[in-house]
This record gives C-alpha cells, sequence and structure tokens, in this order.
C-alpha cells in the first residue's frame, strides 16, 4: 500500500466500503425477487462503482479490479443489455462474498491471498456474451448507425443507455444541442492524472457539463484513465469543443460526436424521447418497444426530482457527530427562546389591557377634577383657607400623576425580558450559522492529499529530487470550493517542481540540499484562509522575466517596473520563461489560470521570491462563499453590497475633487491617481448629483484598483449570497443578490467583472457626453 495513504483516509475508505457492501447484498437479495426492479438496479451500479472509486484511491487493486468487473456487468444490465436471471444472480451474490472477504483481510492488515480469477472471468463472460449478441443485431442495421463522424469507432461502454439519456435530455433544459467528447490520453505524460480533470474545467467554460466517463469521482482520483467520454450541452461549434478539449501532449485523440434525440415511440412528444443505439431483432421489437414505454412514462413521472439539475452525479457530505449534536442543542435553544418571545407577547398584550384601562381611569378622574373646579373658585370666594384648596389639589392632581405607575414599572420589565431575548436569540443564531457553516467545512487535506502523487510522477520525469512537507493540513474551508482549487493548485506544484528547481547537480554545485524542499501550509485569519506554497530553488530573475516580457510584446521597452509588478507579470497569458516546449511547461499557459480561477473565489495571490534562495505563492481566499462580509452603499434609491474582501479603503470627497484625464474621470488619494466608477451611470439609475459630497469607495483585485462613486455608506453587515437565475445568471459586474432586514433585495458587486467592465464604460460615456 502507497506511503503517502494515511489512517485517516484508511478508517474513511473502510467506512464506506462496508455501507457500501451492504447495501450490495440488500440489493441483489431485491433483484432475486424481482429482476425488473430499477431501483434495485440502479443502486446496485452506484455502490459497486462507489466501492471501486475508493479502492482506487488507497491501492486496494484487488478490490479495484473485481468491483470493477462487477460494474461493467450492473452497467450491461441497468443499460438493458442484459436481462438479470437466477445464475446471473448467483454469479453477483458469489462476487460479494469475496469483495467481502478481500475488505475484510484489507481492514485485518493482509491482503487477500484466495484465487479469484474464475469470478471475474465469470463477471466478464456476461459482458462479453452481450457484446457479442450486440454486434450480431448490429450488422443487420449498419447503415442505420448515423450518429458518429465518418470512419470513427465508437467504444461500446461510450454508448449512453436509454436511461442515462432521458436524464441528460432532462437536466438540459436550455435545449442546447449535445454532445459525446471522447479524449484519449497519452499515457506517457507525467500530468496523465491531472489531464481528465484539465479537460474537465476547460469544458465548462464553453458548456455544461451533464455526465463524464469515468464518473467524476473517479476522474478526481489518482487513476489514471486512458479514455474519458464528457457528455456535454454547447451551442459552441464541434471545433471550438475539441479545441478546448484537446491538451498539447496530454492529448492523443479527440472526437466529438452529436447526440441526436429520435421519436422512436408514435404520441409521445419528441423531446420526452431518448434515441435507441442498439437495434433489436424483428421479433424483439414489440415487447423492447414495451418496456421503452413503460421507463419512458416511469421518467416522466419523476421530473419534479430532475428539475434543475445540471450534473447527474450525488454528494456526500461527512460530518462530525460533535457537530450535528451542536446544532441539535442550539435547536433547542431557539425552542426555549421561542417559549419566551411568546410568553413576552403575552405580557405585551396583557400590558396594553392593562395601559387602555388605567388610561380609561384616568379619563374618569381628568373629568371629576375639571367638574370640581367651579366649587373650588365658589370656596375661595367664600374666603376659605387657600392652604386647605391647596392641599386638596395637589392631592387630586397626586392621584392622577400616579395613574400610570403601575402600568410603567410592568412596561419596563417586560421591555428587559424583550432585550434579554433578542440578545440570546442574536447569540444563538450567530451560533446556528456558525455551527451550520462548519457542517460544511471540511479540511484542505482533500487536496493536499492529491499531489504527493502528482509530485513524485513529475519529479521522476524531470530527474529532480523533490520532498513535500504539509502544514496545516486540518485548516478547513467550504467543500464547495475545493474542486475549484484542485487546478490552481497543480499549475503551481507544475511550475515549482520544472521552474523553481534546481537539478539535482546544480544543487549540489550550489551548496544546497537534496532532496529539495516543496512545502505547502494553510492557516486560517478571520473569515479567510491563507496557503502558501514555497519552495527552496533558484527563485525568480527579475531581468529574465522584463526580457521575456518585452519579447512577448507585454510590456514596451522603456518601462520601469517595481520588483512586484515584476513578479505580477508571470500572471500573464502566454507568459513563460522555459527555453523549449515540453509536455510539462513552455506554453505560456498555467498562471494565468491559477489567478483566474483563485480571483473568481473572491480570493488573491501574490508571489514574493528572492533570486537564489526560493519563491513562495501566498493564496488568500474567503473560507466560504455561502456568507460574507459585505459593505452597504446606496446610489441613489438603491442600495448595494460591496464584498469587504475587496474593500481597501474608503473616502469623503467634494465634487471639485474630481478631475479628468484622457476621457477617464479619476482623484488623487495621497498622490495615487484612481480612475473613477460612477455606479448611477454603469446601472443607469438617474442623473448624476451635482452639488454636496461624495463617497469613494477604493476597490482592488490583484494590482488593479479604482475608486467607485456612491452617494452613501450604509455600513458592514453579514450577507448571505443568493445566486441569480435564468436570465441574470450571467449579468455582468453582479456576483448576486442578498435580502435586507427590511425585506428589499440587494445586488452583490462583483469587483473584478466591474473594474473592467467599468472603465470601457465611463470612457464610451465621456465620448458620447464631448
Amino acid at each position: 500500500m502507497s506511503d503517502f495513504i494515511d489512517d485517516d483516509l484508511l478508517k474513511d475508505y473502510f467506512d464506506e466500503a462496508f455501507s457500501q457492501v451492504d447495501v450490495i447484498e440488500k440489493n441483489i437479495l431485491i433483484l432475486e425477487k424481482n429482476i425488473k426492479d430499477k431501483d434495485a438496479i440502479d443502486s446496485l451500479f452506484r455502490a459497486a462503482h462507489t466501492l471501486k472509486g475508493g479502492s482506487a484511491t488507497v491501492r486496494m487493486d484487488e478490490i479495484t479490479s473485481i468491483t470493477h468487473a462487477l460494474e461493467d456487468v450492473m452497467d450491461e444490465i441497468r443499460s438493458g443489455k442484459i436481462k438479470l436471471n437466477t445464475d446471473i444472480i448467483d454469479i453477483l451474490l458469489n462476487t460479494l462474498d469475496i469483495i467481502k472477504n478481500m475488505v475484510d483481510e484489507r481492514r485485518n492488515g493482509s491482503e487477500y491471498n484466495g484465487d479469484y480469477s474464475d469470478a471475474i472471468n465469470n463477471l466478464n463472460g456476461i459482458v462479453q456474451q452481450a457484446k457479442k449478441t450486440k454486434k450480431s443485431k448490429q450488422k443487420k442495421v449498419k447503415s442505420q448507425s448515423k450518429d458518429l463522424d465518418e470512419g470513427l469507432e465508437e467504444d461500446p461502454k461510450f454508448e449512453i443507455s436509454e436511461y442515462d439519456l432521458l436524464e441528460i435530455i432532462e437536466a438540459n433544459s436550455d435545449n442546447l444541442p449535445l454532445y459525446k467528447v471522447i479524449v484519449c490520453l497519452d499515457e506517457t505524460n507525467p500530468m496523465r492524472t491531472v489531464g481528465g480533470i484539465q479537460i474537465f474545467t476547460a469544458l465548462r467554460d464553453i458548456a455544461i457539463v451533464l455526465k463524464t466517463v469515468p464518473e467524476f469521482n473517479e476522474i478526481y482520483s489518482d487513476v489514471f484513465y486512458k479514455d474519458v467520454m464528457y457528455v456535454i450541452a454547447s451551442d459552441v461549434s464541434k471545433e471550438k469543443i475539441k479545441e478546448y478539449a484537446t491538451i498539447p501532449d496530454a492529448t492523443e485523440k479527440v472526437m466529438v460526436v452529436p447526440i441526436e434525440k429520435k421519436e422512436i415511440i408514435k404520441g409521445v412528444p419528441a423531446q420526452d424521447i431518448v434515441s435507441v443505439e442498439q437495434v433489436f431483432e424483428q421479433e424483439d421489437q414489440e415487447e423492447i418497444i414495451k418496456e421503452v414505454e413503460e421507463e419512458i412514462s416511469l421518467q416522466m413521472n419523476k421530473k419534479v426530482k430532475l428539475k434543475n439539475q445540471k450534473i447527474i452525479t450525488s454528494s456526500i457530505l461527512r460530518v462530525e457527530s460533535s457537530r450535528i449534536d451542536s446544532l441539535l442543542n442550539l435547536v433547542s435553544e431557539i425552542v426555549i427562546n421561542k417559549a419566551s418571545f411568546n410568553q413576552i407577547g403575552n405580557q405585551f398584550f396583557d400590558n396594553f389591557e392593562s395601559f387602555n384601562f388605567n388610561l380609561n381611569d384616568y379619563k374618569d378622574r381628568l373629568k371629576q377634577f375639571f367638574e370640581k373646579i367651579p366649587k373650588i373658585f365658589e370656596d375661595f370666594k367664600l374666603n376659605e383657607s387657600s392652604t386647605s384648596i391647596k392641599k386638596e389639589i395637589q392631592g387630586d392632581f397626586y392621584a392622577l400623576s400616579n395613574q400610570f405607575d403601575s402600568f410603567i414599572s410592568q412596561y419596563k420589565s417586560i421591555v428587559s425580558r424583550y432585550k434579554t431575548a433578542i440578545q440570546n436569540l442574536d447569540r444563538i443564531s450567530s451560533s446556528l450559522q456558525e455551527g451550520v457553516m462548519k457542517v460544511r467545512m471540511v479540511p484542505v487535506k482533500q487536496i493536499f492529499d492529491r499531489l504527493p502523487r502528482l509530485i513524485r510522477d513529475l519529479s521522476r520525469e524531470l530527474k529532480k529530487d523533490v520532498e513535500l512537507v504539509v502544514k496545516g493540513e486540518d485548516t478547513e474551508i467550504d467543500k464547495v470550493m475545493i474542486d475549484d482549487l484542485i487546478d490552481p493548485f497543480i499549475h503551481i506544484v507544475r511550475n515549482s517542481i520544472d521552474h523553481g528547481f534546481e537539478s539535482p547537480e546544480e544543487r549540489e554545485a550550489l551548496n544546497k540540499p537534496n532532496p529539495a524542499i516543496l512545502e505547502i501550509s494553510a492557516m486560517s485569519e478571520g473569515n479567510m484562509i491563507n496557503i502558501y506554497v514555497s519552495d527552496d530553488g533558484k527563485g525568480i530573475d527579475v531581468e529574465e522575466i522584463r526580457k521575456k516580457a518585452i519579447e512577448n510584446n507585454l510590456i514596451s521597452p522603456d518601462v520601469s517596473l517595481k520588483e512586484q509588478d515584476s513578479y505580477n507579470l508571470i500572471f500573464e497569458p502566454g507568459f513563460s520563461t522555459a527555453q523549449n516546449v515540453t509536455s510539462v511547461s513552455g506554453r505560456g499557459v498555467g498562471l494565468d489560470v491559477v489567478k483566474k480561477n483563485i480571483e473568481k473565489l473572491n480570493g488573491t495571490i501574490r508571489v514574493s521570491s528572492e533570486h537564489g534562495m526560493g519563491t513562495m505563492f501566498s493564496i488568500k481566499i474567503p473560507l466560504t462563499l455561502a456568507i460574507i462580509q459585505g459593505l452597504m452603499v446606496q446610489v441613489n434609491d438603491e442600495v448595494y453590497a460591496i464584498p469587504i474582501s475587496s474593500i481597501l479603503e474608503s473616502v469623503r470627497i467634494k465634487i471639485d475633487d474630481i478631475k479628468s484625464i484622457d476621457n477617464y474621470e479619476v482623484i488623487n488619494v495621497r498622490d495615487d491617481v484612481l480612475s473613477l466608477l460612477r455606479l448611477n451611470r454603469l446601472f443607469k439609475l438617474g442623473e448624476d448629483r451635482k452639488e454636496g459630497y461624495f463617497f469613494i469607495v477604493i476597490v482592488g483585485v490583484g494590482n488593479k484598483k479604482i475608486g467607485l462613486l456612491v452617494d452613501s455608506v450604509v455600513g458592514e453587515e453579514d450577507i448571505v449570497i443568493k445566486p441569480l437565475r435564468d436570465k441574470y445568471t450571467n449579468t455582468p459586474g453582479i456576483a448576486g443578490a442578498t435580502i435586507l432586514g427590511d425585506g428589499t433585495v440587494s445586488l452583490i458587486l462583483d469587483i473584478s467583472q466591474l473594474i473592467e467592465l467599468g472603465l470601457k464604460v465611463e470612457q464610451e460615456m465621456h465620448t458620447l457626453d464631448e
């Protein structure tokens, strides 16, 4: 077993393995009673697939091989190419017994030493028999198959069953053209184990990826798959798709095959029909069509479950029981707090009734007092003692003034309880928010664990001795961000090994120790996480970067650059200091992708280096994209949210402080000239104010910054990000929306898009004004 596999990973694997074994056994027994149970077939297939992927991850090859054969059989059964019978059920149960023994042996620290070749041969025999039957049928109707390009032979494992195609068509809610993109990867390339992930990431830029074969979780593992299929929905050309699916030196062949939706059953709408890729014998057609009709009816009844589904995968999040217990405790506190509010509400009602009673009594007494005034004047005329008259008036007035004392005392007591309940609710809601976010959190170890194999393969390919040092691997981050961080780390590690480290001979000549050290560390800082990738290599040569930038026309020869500005050039598209193009580097593609993906996560990346000593990449990203801190600003009658992580500072200026240079509005902030963007112009909110003060919120991404001109700054708030749907999804400059305390909707600004979009709009506005 690999040295890279630790005890925690093995513990998780065995927990998952025994769970999937139970699922397989349960569903085989169900199928023994009802061989047409689709749910049992699907569950059995998914369990075999999950167990295979997990076993491959922890290098348990014997379990991987037998579950792979089991998965192939279930895939054929699931697609309708094999009909279950008692003989196949017996083979499946026998296979399950062997899998159980294999997992038990591995858990006990040994390997299964029994002969399981007969079991695999039996499983493969079922699949081969299905293929032979299919080929004999296809010979009779070869002219009917027009789904593939001329002269293209497709691997049978990439055929899509009617069941899967139903889901794919349903998930394609925009009714975009469907394609199968089949990629053959070069197994000699040192980056072979991550090639499938890189193609997946590239295709997502131009298409919706609906399915992969193998499934994405398998591609995501360290196992190399030579042939991978991506089912996508896209309105771009086949040539464009092929371009994005091609990685130089990593892909041997790319095939883009349109998927046609054919109406196969009379009377059923074409959009609800899947194409039947296999062809049946004449005498079997009526029976098969009847089964397909039943299947389509079943799937149409499940439309609600599939609505808005884009990628047909499931995601399981493992959560520590202590975190769930904490949430349950908080829920119980909410129930108690709710009871307190109910009591306070009842007390407010009783207090209001008491107020009405006191008010009526007050009115009666006040009326009596005014009725006594004439008598008081009569007594005064009759020379009654002024002292006694005064005393009588004071007594009546005192009774009136104390009429509401009990009400006020009761009201103060209720308000005090209300404030306490509000404070408790604030505490509970904050703890509940933190607890729910912790449920979504996973350790960055999930990323770091995928790097040792990559480093091992690259260092061998480049003949460099590299040791990986990992720190802070238990630092947690939102699970939804993990997938988007894989690709940037692949590029950074590849860059460090290829460009950063000297050869062993060069290090020995420089008195540097071997192996070279590549250190990756992570740490939390408030609502952000800092990740550092550092090496003890040769560092960055500023003069070499400047020379390459001039050669590539990225800068002009007369431009004077600061050291940090020179480092930032390595993130420019097309920039590379490699002398030769290799399978690892040299094309100038890599670090620009890193910067783009990090900024997409509202993060920043910075590089620092000391020539001859090493280089460090510093990545700073938010812990989560679900809830962020935002600065609320007002423009005309609209309120917008700006992520705090993008804000540098805010200043207050007069309208006379705004100047114009080359059609751009600018201000001078401590001898730093900043371009201005008026949000009311960008979002067409009405006329500019001509008088008074403005607030300028200075925002920045990377080395770019700009001033946003707003009417007022409302304050900071924790905002819950709600994604935009339908036609608002790709609105430039807007990252999402949030709901404010008063129920109104506030848009959240996307600063990176805003900087690029805003300067262009401002220039166009000035051009029109002139």
